[in-house]
This record gives C-alpha cells, sequence and structure tokens, in this order.
C-alpha cells in the first residue's frame, strides 16, 4: 500500500505510480516497461501519468529519488541516535540490522536504486551517485572504526566489505523472494563480511 493510503487525488496517483513502477521495473527490462501498464497498475490512463512524469525515464528518475531519500533518511537517523562517541562495532551492527529490516521490506525498491543507475539521464545518474558515494563513505567510516585494537583497515578495504556486504543482504533477499524469515541468516552472513572474525 505504501504511502498513497494517506493520500487522496493527484498525490495518490503520482506515488501509486512509483509504487507501481518499482514493481514492473523490477520484474521486467526498463524497456519492456509502458506507461500503459504502468497507468493500468495504478486504474488510471497512461495519459493522467503524463500530468505528474514527463515519461518513462522522470518515473524511474522518481522511482530512485525516493529510494535514495529513504535510504540517506536511515543513515542520518543513524548518526543522530548514534553520534560519533559510540562503540562502533555496535553502532555498525545496529546500522546493518536497520539496512536489513528496509531492505526486506523495501527489497524492490533497492535493487532498483543500485542497478538502474546507468539509465538515469546524465544529470541525474550523477547526482544519486554522488549520494550514493555519501552513504558508502559513511558505511566505510564505520568499518574503519570498528577494526580491531591494535589493526587497521584502509579505504579501498572498507568499501568492498561495504559493496560485499550489501550484496549479501539484496542478492540473497532477493533470492527468497525478500521473505522475512531470512532476513536474519542473511544480516549474519553480512555481518561477518562487515566484520571479520579475528584471526
Amino acid at each position: 500500500a505504501g504511502p498513497t493510503g494517506r493520500l487522496r487525488g493527484g498525490a495518490a496517483t503520482r506515488e501509486g505510480a512509483i509504487t507501481a513502477a518499482i514493481a514492473r521495473f523490477h520484474s521486467c527490462t526498463y524497456d519492456e516497461v509502458t506507461m500503459e501498464a504502468i497507468g493500468a497498475d495504478v486504474g488510471v490512463a497512461a495519459s493522467a501519468l503524463y500530468r505528474h512524469f514527463a515519461g518513462k525515464s522522470a518515473l524511474l528518475t522518481a522511482a530512485v529519488d525516493r529510494t535514495a531519500t529513504l535510504v540517506s533518511e536511515l543513515l542520518d537517523r543513524h548518526e543522530a541516535h548514534r553520534g560519533h562517541e559510540d562503540e562502533p562495532v555496535r553502532a555498525l551492527a545496529d546500522l546493518l540490522d536497520q539496512y536489513v529490516a528496509i531492505a526486506f521490506s523495501h527489497g524492490p525498491e533497492l535493487m532498483l536504486y543500485h542497478s538502474e543507475l546507468g539509465t538515469l539521464g546524465l544529470h541525474d545518474r550523477k547526482r544519486i551517485r554522488r549520494s550514493q558515494l555519501r552513504q558508502l563513505e559513511r558505511w566505510a567510516g564505520l568499518v574503519r572504526g570498528a577494526a580491531p585494537a591494535g589493526s587497521t583497515v584502509d579505504d579501498a578495504t572498507a568499501r568492498i566489505r561495504v559493496h560485499a556486504a550489501l550484496a549479501v543482504v539484496l542478492d540473497g533477499g532477493q533470492g527468497t523472494g525478500f521473505h522475512p524469515g531470512a532476513a536474519a541468516t542473511f544480516a549474519a552472513l553480512a555481518r561477518t563480511v562487515l566484520l571479520p572474525p579475528e584471526r
């Protein structure tokens, strides 16, 4: 249902179209999706969608923007709650748990956010990429801070661990249809990637 349950009129149509587009883009290729199909999912003619979106690419951009906001707000809330003085290992594990919860409730959105970046226009692609890099640096900073005493994790290694851990969550989740019962398993696997056991 998403946010449309609280909206009426054009706002509900716009948000409903974004939600329907995410489902369509997730199950089909971008080229296969039509505005007519998205309109049918929402219960309106394609012409009604053009009052809100210039075309399919604008609808994709809106979908990616919505997910970018979701992830950014997660990181902002976590940073505000945890601050900079909290124990790094606990802070990193807490952030991962929150991310897994979002991934298993918004899986298709997150898959789209990472897989369709190249489909966006140049300006939007650069803008979203900058946002993703800021998010990556927040994760990587926690990974570096969580390194065991007496050891260090360089920037490249920290980023690789973050990419790998998030891929475990998203790819593993997709393989299960983002079944809630699988969330804990992939959270544990991702935690091992981010925080390898000390040798």
